[in-house]
């Protein structure tokens, strides 16, 4: 069963991924790589967190907006909206059953 926060987690594993595609220092690289590296489950697998691509900027707008709202119901819009973003990042369907 795909949990509220593996859609949530999805979201944000995009999104983190988008941020290591600029430019940072490498020991934030290495923090942020680490990080995700810690969020492997049975459901989010590291060939799952593997497939799972950038956020587009279609997708970075809706989280600017989500993110206007304060968190934690940034992360309740990421979960609840799950479905616009495998939309715009059809990667993130990588995780088996997801709600179409």
């Amino acid at each position: 069963m795909i949990t509220k926060g593996h859609r949530y987690t999805a979201v944000m594993i995009s999104l983190t991924k988008r941020a290591l595609i600029g430019e940072m220092p490498p020991d934030m690289r290495l923090e942020f790589l680490q990080h995700v590296e810690t969020l492997s489950d049975q459901v989010l697998t590291p060939e799952v967190i593997a497939a799972i691509e950038p956020m587009s900027d279609d997708g970075y707008s809706i989280v600017q907006e989500a993110i206007k709202l304060g968190w934690p119901a940034a992360l309740d819009i990421f979960a609840a909206k799950f479905a616009a973003f495998a939309a715009l990042n059809p990667s993130l369907l990588a995780i088996e059953g997801t709600i179409p």
